[in-house]
């Protein structure tokens, strides 16, 4: 069947990338089960002088290998169809890695997909990104002023009540719920901001985290719901990546990019070439430690880089916070897509072609 078919009959292809990506749910599977507390036990450990990692487990995987020959199929016969088929091929491709990380969970060979989908930066970003990751390795002094809990209705300065306001403000229908067992302190599903309930944040840190959420992830996707291409709601491959890049230049442009919050994108960096390096929990924990992180931070840190395995997701955020930043400086257009739907700076850079090509045609079409 032909790509101009698929998408004729009834948005297939749409809908079968849409359906794929629910069913990988790749940061979902990811994120270990632990037994309520288990993380300040870990703390508890460190502060007694014989450290370990957490207990936990990862949920039971659906059999995902009919699935991942599925979008490696399409991948490869898209390729041939044309720019925007392989738009839809990067993206299907980019689905199958995330396939064979969740079905190979626990094995050796989800280190081979891992590294596939998230590969060592490499190039003018890639360099950018351990230069940040370097020159940002300080820890900053704590903020002054009040701190206040995420969940605190009754703030209008905390987390959930900047992150509903901001999304009254831009009129996009999400909601707020709050999940304990978030690794991060948020992170967006689909119709939904997930927020982890008594993390204590100043008033800047809530509004850089619900700027960073609603602007840069909940956006997106909310507009591509009414845009007539599939595409901007399926997310082109890399989407996913230049979007954090994206998120982190708003955090920038609000002057909420500052020390405390570099520091931590700095460790994360790192902390993921630590664990692809070799590096176990607990030396994650006191590599940080070393560094100047304090405890609570550094177990969280270590949690989150050893996700998976090792996902590796980490290196994306500085060298793509590089990357969107120099394009957006030499084509401005381009950030338009990115409030559009769920796109990359290449994507971006062929769907403006095509659809200025479109208005050259209608134009000469009408004269």
């Amino acid at each position: 069947m032909s790509f101009g078919r698929l998408v004729r009959e009834g948005d297939l292809l749409v809908r079968f990338l849409l359906r794929a990506e629910a069913e990988v749910a790749l940061l979902s599977r990811v994120r270990p089960v632990r037994p309520p507390g288990e993380l300040e036990r870990v703390r508890e450990s460190f502060l007694r002088g014989a450290p370990r990692e957490p207990m936990g487990r990862l949920r039971p995987a659906p059999p995902l290998s009919e699935l991942r020959g599925a979008l490696e199929l399409v991948a490869t016969h898209l390729m041939a169809e044309g720019p925007l088929a392989t738009l839809y091929a990067q993206r299907a491709g980019e689905l199958a890695l995330e396939a064979g990380i969740v079905e190979h969970l626990g094995t050796p060979a989800a280190r081979d997909y891992c590294l596939r989908r998230f590969p060592e930066p490499r190039g003018e970003a890639g360099r950018q990104g351990h230069v940040w990751s370097a020159a940002w390795l300080e820890p900053a002094p704590p903020e002054a002023g009040p701190r206040y809990a995420s969940d605190d209705a009754s703030a209008p300065e905390s987390l959930g009540r900047q992150v509903e306001a901001e999304l009254r403000r831009l009129r996009l229908s999400a909601r707020v719920m709050f999940d304990a067992a978030l690794q991060s302190k948020a992170a967006v599903a689909e119709g939904v901001v997930l927020l982890r309930p008594g993390v204590l944040l100043s008033a800047d840190e809530a509004r850089r985290i619900a700027a960073h959420e609603v602007r840069g992830h909940v956006l997106p996707r909310e507009r591509a719901r009414s845009e007539p291409l599939g595409l901007l709601r399926v997310g082109t491959g890399g989407a996913a990546d230049d979007e954090e890049g994206r998120a982190l230049l708003i955090e920038r442009r609000l002057g909420l990019l500052t020390g405390a919050r570099r520091f931590e994108l700095a460790l994360r960096h790192q902390a993921a070439r630590w664990v692809r390096s070799g590096a176990s929990f607990v030396e994650v924990v006191e590599t940080a430690l070393a560094l100047g992180a304090d405890l609570g931070s550094a177990v969280e840190l270590a949690d989150r880089a050893l996700r998976g395995g090792g996902l590796g997701r980490e290196l994306v955020y500085l060298p793509r916070l590089h990357e969107v930043e120099r394009a957006f400086a030499a084509e401005p257009g381009l950030e338009a897509w990115f409030e559009r739907g769920r796109v990359s700076v290449s994507a971006a850079r062929v769907l403006s072609a095509r659809e200025a090509q479109s208005s050259l045609s209608s134009a000469s079409t009408g004269a």
